[in-house]
């Protein structure tokens, strides 16, 4: 009796004309083309209603982030993490105060003053702890801090998802690179990052880099 062995579904077997060093030459990066900032927030999972306003505050995070010199925190970065220690210091004195010491504070000025400042300090405590770091903080997993400028930009990005209601996705593609709604995002913000070479790590850095901001984000709830 003569046995067929089939060969189309033998995940071993290498089409003619294709090597494997054709296979470990694959791209790296999780899209052939940039995605437009509306099909981004379509990825991200964010609801149709609120997909508009989301595309307006992701384009104003672009501005920003083109906007700002080459090296523009070279020789600044000790001050601006002392801002954002003392900034941190002054939300909680000013959380600590009864409604004497608050009306004290805020006398002559509009009733919206301390919700106002409040607002801003917690704005300059999230900012100042995206600057570089001269070792890697305690209890973060190994690697993240090495590339402080993305964890900063994952970070916002997470932020920016949880506030539209939308979702980081982030998966493994059939060649082991990192796919889904984080690397694309990256693709689309780092031509406007200045002076950075960003680029898409592997699957596992990524995905530590969300986990920790989720867990930074779960510590400002």
């Amino acid at each position: 009796m003569i046995v067929a062995i089939s060969r189309r579904h033998n995940p071993k077997q290498i089409a003619r004309g294709r090597s494997r060093t054709h296979l470990s030459s694959q791209p790296k990066l999780s899209a052939a083309r940039k995605l437009t900032v509306e099909e981004l927030i379509i990825n991200l999972g964010i609801p149709a209603e609120r997909r508009l306003a989301a595309a307006e505050d992701f384009r104003a995070h672009l501005r920003h982030e083109s906007r700002l010199p080459p090296d523009f925190l070279e020789g600044d970065i000790e001050g601006v993490q002392r801002i954002g220690t003392l900034c941190k210091q002054i939300l909680q004195e000013l959380r600590n105060l009864n409604d004497g010491g608050a009306y004290f504070l805020t006398e002559g000025l509009n009733d919206n003053a301390l919700p106002n400042c409040e607002k801003v300090l917690n704005y300059m405590v999230n900012r100042a702890k995206g600057v570089n770091r001269t070792k890697r903080a305690p209890h973060r997993p190994s690697g993240v801090i090495k590339q402080p400028k993305l964890q900063e930009l994952v970070s916002t990005l997470y932020d920016f998802a949880e506030k539209h209601g939308g979702k980081l996705a982030l998966s493994k593609g059939e060649w082991g690179n990192p796919i889904g709604s984080l690397p694309d995002a990256i693709m689309v913000i780092a031509p406007y990052v200045p002076s950075t070479n960003l680029k898409i790590p592997s699957y596992q850095t990524l995905r530590r880099m969300r986990n920790v901001a989720k867990e930074e984000y779960c510590r400002r709830r």
